[in-house]
């Protein structure tokens, strides 16, 4: 039996009100615990006072205590969780556009780096098709591990750490060897070009200190005849058992008379690594005797050639119609240095030492210096009448031993 009568609530339209903007109103008279739906995801239609039943259409909520599940709200909401992706990563195995690449693995050397990007040379990783080595900032040409990423070896014209040396071939005898080592004497090791290397600088043993044997004079080679200083005459020789370093002589009415020389015996000294000099041994020799005239009232002269310039290689002077009237020594240092494969002399420190007068006019000099390798061993004297016209030299190459 239902009863006709009504009560009106007056809190009733404000509860519809409530309904409509509350999205978490539960309605009292239901039995059901249903949780509140989420913000918009309820619809409220107003409450007629006059309806017997108010009904609310809260989601999952009715006035007759019953729960029920909006389908088609739920269907919406799994739809919109199944179409959401997850945010992009590097290791996805999707190259993004801010990737170089993405092969889906924590693999640094497979060509795609654990960053997603592609491997380079100097990155620090070894990357097995392109490299054999990789030490990042440490890579440089003198390194053990390129520029290129590639070993340092020897040959590649690199000098790496453990080479002395690298002119990128394998070829001996160009100074560096195909070890990469430094051909030079003094390695102990005979390289192309050396006739020995015992390593050390001992300049007394059989090896110089620029692997070539200390120099020997084998002989002595006529390498001919100075030009003529002065005039031409009959050809006297003065002979000396040595090598020249000096003139002796008279001059009579200013003119040379008569002349001689000196002489000495020398031998071997070392100057500088390799290198020798020759030096004055023994006593003074003088020639047999003065070639010329003596004149009734000579005036005697006696020059040697200095310590630091020892040894007689030609003359300059002054002459007149009548001869010579002065002489000037042509002096020298004579050094023995090694060449290709053999020694060979040299004249440095040259100095003119003066006998005489300057009178007439100046003579053209005449030195064996222009006969390469060659020192003056003999004075030749061209008589006059009544002096000395002229003089000349013969030069002697020394041979020495080669190698």
């Amino acid at each position: 039996m239902r009863f006709g009568l009504h009560f009106w609530l007056p809190a009733l339209p404000l509860c519809g009100a409530c309904v409509s903007t509350n999205p978490y109103y539960v309605d009292p008279t239901s039995e059901s615990d249903t949780t509140p739906m989420s913000v918009g995801a309820s619809t409220t239609t107003g409450v007629d006072p006059t309806a017997g039943d108010v009904t609310s259409t809260t989601a999952g909520t009715t006035t007759d205590g019953e729960t029920e599940t909006d389908e088609t709200e739920t269907e919406a909401e799994t739809e919109a969780v199944d179409t959401e992706m997850p945010a992009a990563y590097c290791g996805d195995g999707e190259k993004n556009p801010d990737e170089e690449c993405d092969d889906g693995n924590m693999v640094d050397d497979d060509g795609c780096t654990n960053l997603c990007a592609l491997p380079e040379c100097g990155d620090g990783i070894l990357n097995q098709d392109s490299e054999t080595c990789d030490d990042g900032d440490l890579n440089s040409d003198s390194a053990s591990c390129t520029l290129e990423c590639k070993p340092n070896a020897c040959g590649d014209g690199k000098l790496g750490p453990d080479e002395n040396c690298d002119d990128g071939n394998e070829d001996g005898g160009d100074g560096c060897s195909p070890e990469c080592a430094l051909e030079e004497c003094g390695n102990g090791k005979v390289d192309a070009g050396e006739y020995c290397d015992d390593g050390d600088d001992d300049e007394d043993d059989l090896c110089t200190s620029l692997c070539v044997p200390p120099p020997e004079v084998d002989a002595l080679e006529d390498g001919g005849l100075s030009a003529i200083l002065g005039k031409d005459g009959a050809e006297v020789g003065v002979p000396c058992d040595g090598i020249l370093t000096g003139l002796e002589g008279t001059f009579g009415g200013g003119l040379v008379t008569q002349i001689g020389t000196t002489c000495t015996d020398v031998k071997l000294e070392l100057v500088a690594m390799g290198s020798f000099r020759l030096v004055p041994t023994g006593p003074v020799v003088y020639s047999d005797g003065l070639v010329g005239i003596a004149p009734d009232a000579p005036e005697t002269f006696s020059k040697k050639c200095p310590t630091e310039s020892p040894f007689m290689m030609g003359a300059g002077g002054w002459g007149q119609m009548g001869g010579l009237t002065e002489i000037g020594l042509q002096c020298v240092n004579l050094l023995v240095k090694p060449g290709e494969d053999t020694y060979t002399i040299t004249a440095e420190k040259p100095q003119l030492v003066p006998v005489g007068k300057a009178e007439g006019m100046i003579l053209m000099p005449v030195t064996c210096a222009d006969i390469p390798g060659s020192f003056a061993t003999e004075l030749i004297a061209l008589k006059g009448d009544p002096a000395i016209a002229g003089l000349r030299f013969r030069c002697k190459i020394p041979i020495f031993n080669e190698w």
